[in-house]
Protein backbone atom coordinates (compact mmCIF):
# COMPACT_ATOMS: atom_id res chain seq x y z
CA UNK A 1 0.00 0.00 0.00
CA UNK A 2 1.20 3.43 -1.23
CA UNK A 3 2.15 5.49 1.93
CA UNK A 4 0.36 8.59 2.45
CA UNK A 5 1.76 12.01 2.04
CA UNK A 6 0.03 13.26 4.82
CA UNK A 7 2.43 11.43 7.20
CA UNK A 8 3.03 13.55 10.64
CA UNK A 9 -0.59 13.43 12.70
CA UNK A 10 0.76 17.45 14.23
CA UNK A 11 0.49 18.69 11.15
CA UNK A 12 -2.49 16.98 9.96
CA UNK A 13 -4.23 17.89 13.13
CA UNK A 14 -3.22 21.68 12.87
CA UNK A 15 -3.98 21.41 8.74
CA UNK A 16 -0.57 22.57 7.87
CA UNK A 17 1.15 21.34 4.93
CA UNK A 18 5.35 22.06 5.59
CA UNK A 19 7.16 21.76 1.87
CA UNK A 20 10.66 20.70 3.11
CA UNK A 21 13.04 22.03 0.29
CA UNK A 22 16.32 21.28 0.55
CA UNK A 23 19.18 23.51 2.27
CA UNK A 24 17.00 26.04 3.46
CA UNK A 25 16.91 24.92 7.52
CA UNK A 26 13.67 23.55 7.02
CA UNK A 27 15.08 20.56 9.04
CA UNK A 28 16.22 22.79 11.82
CA UNK A 29 12.81 23.95 12.25
CA UNK A 30 11.48 19.97 12.00
CA UNK A 31 13.74 19.60 14.72
CA UNK A 32 12.76 22.39 16.86
CA UNK A 33 9.17 21.66 17.03
CA UNK A 34 9.82 18.06 16.88
CA UNK A 35 7.45 17.12 14.11
CA UNK A 36 8.34 13.94 11.83
CA UNK A 37 9.97 15.18 8.74
CA UNK A 38 7.98 14.85 5.66
CA UNK A 39 10.91 14.47 3.19
CA UNK A 40 11.70 16.51 -0.20
CA UNK A 41 7.75 15.90 -1.24
CA UNK A 42 6.91 18.17 -4.11
CA UNK A 43 3.60 20.30 -3.04
CA UNK A 44 1.32 18.69 -6.15
CA UNK A 45 1.25 15.37 -4.57
CA UNK A 46 -0.26 16.29 -1.63
CA UNK A 47 -3.09 17.91 -4.25
CA UNK A 48 -2.84 14.79 -6.10
CA UNK A 49 -3.63 12.60 -2.83
CA UNK A 50 -5.93 14.79 -1.06
CA UNK A 51 -7.65 17.61 -2.73
CA UNK A 52 -9.90 18.44 0.02
CA UNK A 53 -7.17 18.25 2.85
CA UNK A 54 -4.96 20.52 0.32
CA UNK A 55 -7.25 23.29 -0.51
CA UNK A 56 -7.83 23.36 3.50
CA UNK A 57 -4.74 22.87 4.59
CA UNK A 58 -2.41 26.22 4.98
CA UNK A 59 0.56 25.99 3.12
CA UNK A 60 4.25 27.21 4.04
CA UNK A 61 7.22 26.61 2.63
CA UNK A 62 10.97 28.68 2.83
CA UNK A 63 13.03 29.68 0.04
CA UNK A 64 16.89 30.83 -0.22
CA UNK A 65 18.94 33.23 -2.14
CA UNK A 66 20.01 30.86 -5.21
CA UNK A 67 23.22 31.49 -4.85
CA UNK A 68 24.06 30.63 -1.17
CA UNK A 69 22.02 27.49 -1.86
CA UNK A 70 24.32 26.16 -4.47
CA UNK A 71 27.50 26.61 -2.32
CA UNK A 72 25.30 25.25 0.94
CA UNK A 73 24.21 21.69 -1.26
CA UNK A 74 27.27 21.79 -3.07
CA UNK A 75 30.19 21.71 0.30
CA UNK A 76 27.10 19.84 2.36
CA UNK A 77 27.20 16.89 -0.49
CA UNK A 78 30.93 16.95 -0.76
CA UNK A 79 31.31 16.33 2.56
CA UNK A 80 29.47 13.32 2.69
CA UNK A 81 25.99 15.23 3.92
CA UNK A 82 24.25 12.86 6.95
CA UNK A 83 26.13 10.22 5.41
CA UNK A 84 23.09 8.34 3.96
CA UNK A 85 22.69 6.36 0.36
CA UNK A 86 21.59 9.44 -1.20
CA UNK A 87 24.08 11.93 0.05
CA UNK A 88 26.82 9.36 -0.47
CA UNK A 89 26.11 8.96 -3.97
CA UNK A 90 26.24 12.33 -4.36
CA UNK A 91 29.87 12.88 -2.93
CA UNK A 92 31.18 9.80 -5.08
CA UNK A 93 29.49 12.29 -8.09
CA UNK A 94 31.75 14.92 -6.64
CA UNK A 95 34.78 12.95 -5.86
CA UNK A 96 36.86 14.60 -9.10
CA UNK A 97 35.46 18.16 -8.58
CA UNK A 98 38.08 19.52 -6.65
CA UNK A 99 36.45 23.39 -5.80
CA UNK A 100 33.34 25.06 -6.05
CA UNK A 101 34.65 27.32 -8.97
CA UNK A 102 35.15 23.81 -10.72
CA UNK A 103 31.42 22.34 -10.23
CA UNK A 104 29.92 25.93 -11.73
CA UNK A 105 32.72 25.66 -14.62
CA UNK A 106 31.60 22.32 -14.91
CA UNK A 107 27.63 23.32 -14.82
CA UNK A 108 28.34 25.63 -18.01
CA UNK A 109 30.45 23.09 -19.98
CA UNK A 110 28.94 19.95 -19.56
CA UNK A 111 25.19 20.11 -20.54
CA UNK A 112 24.55 16.40 -19.84
CA UNK A 113 26.44 17.17 -16.01
CA UNK A 114 24.24 20.52 -15.61
CA UNK A 115 21.11 18.65 -16.63
CA UNK A 116 22.15 15.28 -14.59
CA UNK A 117 22.64 17.87 -11.87
CA UNK A 118 19.59 20.40 -11.68
CA UNK A 119 17.48 17.09 -11.31
CA UNK A 120 18.97 16.40 -7.67
CA UNK A 121 17.37 16.77 -4.33
CA UNK A 122 19.18 19.36 -3.62
CA UNK A 123 20.11 21.21 -6.56
CA UNK A 124 16.61 21.37 -8.26
CA UNK A 125 14.86 24.79 -8.59
CA UNK A 126 12.93 25.72 -5.60
CA UNK A 127 9.99 26.94 -7.47
CA UNK A 128 9.18 23.35 -8.46
CA UNK A 129 8.76 22.06 -5.06
CA UNK A 130 6.07 24.72 -4.35
CA UNK A 131 3.82 24.18 -7.86
CA UNK A 132 0.42 22.87 -8.06
CA UNK A 133 -0.88 20.45 -10.59
CA UNK A 134 -1.38 23.41 -12.68
CA UNK A 135 2.42 24.35 -12.59
CA UNK A 136 1.33 27.32 -10.16
CA UNK A 137 2.73 28.55 -7.18
CA UNK A 138 0.09 27.82 -4.15
CA UNK A 139 0.98 28.40 -1.16
CA UNK A 140 -0.29 30.52 1.61
CA UNK A 141 2.99 31.56 3.07
CA UNK A 142 6.48 31.82 1.48
CA UNK A 143 9.25 32.05 3.98
CA UNK A 144 12.59 33.05 3.51
CA UNK A 145 16.12 31.66 4.83
CA UNK A 146 17.68 35.28 5.35
CA UNK A 147 15.15 36.02 7.43
CA UNK A 148 13.98 32.77 8.98
CA UNK A 149 12.25 34.00 12.28
CA UNK A 150 9.43 35.40 10.89
CA UNK A 151 8.33 31.98 9.45
CA UNK A 152 9.32 29.97 12.32
CA UNK A 153 6.89 32.34 14.13
CA UNK A 154 4.09 31.87 12.02
CA UNK A 155 4.96 27.75 11.53
CA UNK A 156 4.70 27.98 15.30
CA UNK A 157 1.91 29.29 16.11
CA UNK A 158 -0.24 27.24 13.74
CA UNK A 159 1.12 24.02 15.08
CA UNK A 160 0.16 25.75 18.77
CA UNK A 161 3.91 25.92 20.04
CA UNK A 162 4.40 29.22 21.21
CA UNK A 163 7.57 28.18 23.24
CA UNK A 164 9.00 26.41 20.42
CA UNK A 165 12.99 27.88 19.78
CA UNK A 166 14.54 27.89 16.67
CA UNK A 167 17.89 25.55 16.38
CA UNK A 168 20.68 25.21 14.35
CA UNK A 169 21.14 22.32 12.67
CA UNK A 170 22.49 20.43 9.51
CA UNK A 171 24.51 23.48 8.32
CA UNK A 172 27.35 23.19 5.74
CA UNK A 173 30.70 24.91 7.06
CA UNK A 174 31.74 27.07 4.68
CA UNK A 175 33.31 30.69 4.11
CA UNK A 176 30.22 33.37 3.48
CA UNK A 177 28.65 31.93 -0.16
CA UNK A 178 29.68 35.41 -1.76
CA UNK A 179 33.50 34.48 -1.37
CA UNK A 180 33.07 32.01 -3.79
CA UNK A 181 31.77 33.84 -6.78
CA UNK A 182 33.81 35.99 -9.26
CA UNK A 183 31.29 37.87 -12.10
CA UNK A 184 31.55 34.46 -14.58
CA UNK A 185 30.29 31.98 -11.71
CA UNK A 186 27.76 34.57 -10.69
CA UNK A 187 26.48 35.02 -14.19
CA UNK A 188 26.43 30.62 -14.86
CA UNK A 189 24.32 30.42 -11.37
CA UNK A 190 21.94 32.99 -12.29
CA UNK A 191 21.19 31.63 -15.62
CA UNK A 192 20.61 28.12 -14.20
CA UNK A 193 17.81 29.48 -11.44
CA UNK A 194 16.78 32.32 -12.99
CA UNK A 195 13.25 31.72 -12.57
CA UNK A 196 13.81 31.37 -8.64
CA UNK A 197 15.75 34.87 -9.01
CA UNK A 198 12.60 36.04 -10.68
CA UNK A 199 9.92 34.78 -8.64
CA UNK A 200 11.37 35.26 -5.23
CA UNK A 201 13.30 38.46 -5.83
CA UNK A 202 16.79 37.26 -5.54
CA UNK A 203 20.08 39.68 -5.96
CA UNK A 204 23.60 38.57 -5.66
CA UNK A 205 25.16 40.98 -2.96
CA UNK A 206 27.53 42.51 -4.97
CA UNK A 207 28.44 45.03 -1.91
CA UNK A 208 29.69 42.26 0.33
CA UNK A 209 32.33 41.85 -2.19
CA UNK A 210 34.13 44.79 -2.37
Amino acid sequence: MKKSVYKDNELVKNKVILIHVPKVASRAMIKSLSIQDQGHIHLFNYELEDRMKFHEFFKIGFVRNPWDRVVSSFFYLKNGGMKHKYDRKMQKKFFSINSFEEFVQCLESNHLFKEEIIKETHFKPQYMYLMNLKGEIEMDYIGYYENLEEGFNILKEKLNKPNAELIKFNSSEHKPFWEYYDEKMIEIVADIYKKDIELFNYKFPFDNMI
